[in-house]
């Protein structure tokens, strides 16, 4: 004979209690919780990795471009280097066989700087192509000659540069001479000088145009220039080490920069 209750209380046993409820809903919160944290962590090494992605980028293409102009510069002793070793930025000119902004010419005058003065374009590596041409017969021997001018620093206001890396904010050289040893100083003709060593701080483009022109001004300059006996990597890495480098400036800003080096062999 079946219980009258027998059917209620079989009900009761199937149905969640209270308690039940209360510990299952505390189950899915941790899960909850873990899992935001999760996609939060997963958030933030894809932004820091594209961040890294976005200055290692912008670097190689420097890089590159320089190694190609360098690459076609004529073999005349004539046609040489100017290095201008500046508090902070330097600037590079030289003359190479690539076609200029102004059209498509046998030389040009290559230069490369950091912006720091035009609105808009503050802290950004400019590349310069100056197209030149070669001129008439300075003797009945020769069918044309290039005479070329004293390479002058870049002015500030030189239409002839355009924006190469928006995220470059420091360039620094320095020379390896044939005797082994780092030096911030050359013959004028760099027949003492094995390779050149460029070096760049660089960070992200959406950083540093979050940056004012002071932060970004007083990060550059954070980065020392370079001394005799030292690559400008290694004075960079010193300066970065210690406690006190570039303070005021905003920490996430500090943590995007990062400082890249390549020799470029000039003989």
């Amino acid at each position: 004979m079946m219980h009258p209750f027998h059917k209620d209380r079989v009900g009761a046993r199937q149905a969640f209690t209270l308690v039940e409820m209360l510990v299952a809903m505390a189950a899915m919160s941790v899960l909850f919780v873990m899992l935001s944290k999760a996609i939060d962590l997963t958030s933030k090494t894809i932004s820091a990795n594209s961040r890294k992605l976005n200055a290692v980028g912008q670097t190689r293409l420097f890089f590159d471009r320089l190694a190609s102009d360098l690459a076609a510069r004529p073999s005349r002793s004539d046609l040489g280097m100017v290095f201008t070793k500046d508090v902070g930025n330097d600037s590079f000119r030289f003359y190479s066989g690539v076609n200029g902004y102004g059209g498509a010419r046998q030389v040009s005058s290559v230069g490369y700087r950091i912006q720091q003065t035009t609105a808009g374009r503050v802290y950004q590596l400019e590349r310069g192509a100056e197209a030149l041409d070669w001129g008439p017969a300075a003797s009945p021997k020769q069918l044309v000659q290039f005479l070329p001018n004293l390479l002058p620093p870049p002015l500030a206001s030189d239409l002839a540069y355009k924006v190469l890396a928006k995220g470059i904010l420091r360039l620094e050289v320095s020379y390896l001479l044939n005797t082994g040893l780092m030096s911030t100083s050359a013959n004028s003709d760099f027949s003492d000088v094995m390779a050149v060593f460029v070096a760049v701080g660089v960070m992200d483009v959406s950083t540093l145009q979050s940056m004012s022109n002071t932060h970004l001004q007083q990060l550059s300059n954070s980065l020392p220039d370079c001394v005799d006996g030292k690559d400008p990597l290694s004075c960079w890495s010193s300066a970065m080490a210690q406690t006190e480098f570039a303070k005021g400036v905003p920490q996430a800003a500090i943590q995007n920069l990062r400082i890249y080096q390549r020799a470029f062999y000039v003989h």
